[in-house]
């Protein structure tokens, strides 16, 4: 299979058993788009056919066409999610910079995950009782408390900071600290320490010290872990991060089912501190009724 610059096909060959093809993108071959999870793409028009949310940077005039696909030059840019620009260069940055939040603003708090994102739904609440590879391993037979909310959406979209606070962790797939949770970043809220694990990837720019507000965005959701694209939300007391070490005390995540009393020395439901939590998402509680009482 052979593309042209702006993805119509060049050549064809056999069969294709996938309809994942130019730049990875789902096709609808019915209507002649790509799906890029945010909004859908005409290859034959070389645009987008709904316009961005925001647009990035006035000051560029590349990006005053809110329809224009990669700034008009898909020879050196890819668009993953509909919403970054993505340069094919080891040298250059992953994507351009993009902070601000497709979400309506708030002083105070934002949700995670935009609520009309494809497919997006919560589907493990806090405090539900389960099982995940490994802790078999530690405890056998044992259950623990699902410490966090994971909510799911179709395709990488944005992550938002849901409190204003300062990046204090930015944890690789690589450490080891915690297996199978991806890319993770870890915000100092004050009385709450939020972690947003299971991301593909921080957002460009971002460092450790940053000073984020409610709705910045912090990365793209990744497929790490179980259940497919998600992104796995807590709130740990301050205990819970080793400011020694300068990361997340990794012993923490199990809570278990015979000791309740830990999941709420050890965090804050997410949902309590952040109501909307509960009415936003559909799919399963977002505190889980197997939750012990406070």
């Amino acid at each position: 299979m052979r593309y042209k610059a702006w993805g119509e096909d060049r050549y064809t060959s056999g069969t294709i058993p996938t309809t994942y093809r130019y730049t990875g993108q789902r096709q609808e071959a019915a209507l002649g788009l790509y799906f890029y999870d945010a909004r859908w793409y005409d290859p034959s028009l070389g645009r987008f056919v709904q316009p961005d949310t925001i647009q990035p940077d006035p000051g560029d005039p590349q990006n005053l066409n809110r329809f224009s696909y990669v700034r008009n030059n898909p020879l050196r840019f890819t668009d993953p999610t509909g919403h970054y620009i993505f340069e094919e260069d080891p040298d250059k940055p992953y994507f351009e910079p993009r902070r601000e939040s497709s979400q309506p603003p708030s002083p105070a708090w934002a949700l995670p995950v935009d609520p009309n994102a494809s497919g997006v739904r919560i589907t493990q609440g806090f405090g539900k009782l389960g099982t995940t590879p490994g802790s078999e391993k530690v405890r056998p037979g044992v259950e623990f408390h699902h410490p966090g909310i994971d909510i799911f959406a179709e395709g990488p979209v944005d992550i938002y900071s849901m409190l204003p606070g300062t990046v204090i962790e930015i944890g690789s797939a690589d450490d080891n600290l915690f297996p199978g949770f991806g890319n993770y970043v870890t915000v100092d809220c004050g009385d709450y320490i939020v972690t947003y694990m299971h991301l593909a990837y921080p957002a460009q720019g971002l460092a450790v010290g940053d000073k984020v507000k409610a709705g910045d965005v912090l990365g793209v959701m990744g497929d790490t872990g179980t259940g497919g694209h998600h992104v796995h939300v807590e709130m740990r007391t301050r205990d819970g991060f080793d400011w020694e070490a300068g990361h997340l005390r990794s012993g923490w995540y199990y809570c278990w089912e015979d000791q309740p009393s830990l999941l709420y020395a050890r965090y804050y439901n997410p949902a309590e501190v952040i109501p909307a939590l509960a009415t936003a998402y559909p799919g399963q509680p977002a505190t889980d009724p197997q939750a012990p009482p406070r």
